[in-house]
């Protein structure tokens, strides 16, 4: 009864008919929204976390979403939708400081080191030169990205958001020349 009810409110455009409580003109997320704000089952309250977010209610998707935490719903899962909400609003140190480690779990450690530097680029004072031994990179740098095999160098300049990853079937082997202050 409820998956017909919601897919109903997914499918359908603003309604012109009134909500029985509110008495005003409703869209079908806020339809989605009231149906599923009290349901304890995740999967179907994390569609009113997206309605939410579809409306611009992102900080209220956020705590909708940290309160239906519990024995039932995965944590793993709240983490990351809510790192994806931080992430689409350009808040991307929030994302990396609340949810970034939990949300990005791999097999091993190495794995969950690739997930986090894949998504959260980093930046330092110092100058650093990366010189690509094997394998093919691509080397991302204040937005931009290239892509580069063997005998290739970037320039990364201080204070510059930039990472690197292969991007290629074999190993990357790459060697970083970084000069510090004394």
């Amino acid at each position: 009864m409820i998956l017909v009810i919601l897919l109903k409110a997914v499918a359908s455009s603003p309604s012109s008919a009134t909500h029985p409580r509110k008495k005003k003109v409703v869209s079908a997320k806020d339809e989605l929204i009231d149906l599923l704000h009290d349901d304890v089952f995740w999967p179907y309250k994390r569609w009113a976390v997206r309605a939410l977010v579809a409306q611009g209610r992102k900080a209220e998707a956020i705590r909708l979403a940290e309160a239906s935490r519990g024995p039932w719903t995965s944590d793993t899962d709240v983490d990351a939708l809510c790192e994806e909400i931080l992430l689409s609003s350009g808040l991307t140190e929030e994302a990396y400081a609340r949810y970034g480690v939990r949300s990005n779990r791999g097999g091993t450690y190495l794995a969950r080191f690739r997930a986090l530097a894949k998504r959260y680029p980093h930046k330092h004072a110092e100058d650093e030169f990366f010189f690509v031994l094997e394998g093919t990179a691509e080397f991302y740098l204040n937005g931009k990205t290239k892509t580069a095999g063997p005998y290739t160098s970037f320039y990364c300049p201080p204070n510059s958001e930039h990472g690197i990853r292969n991007t290629g079937d074999s190993v990357l082997k790459y060697l970083v020349i970084k000069k510090y202050e004394q």
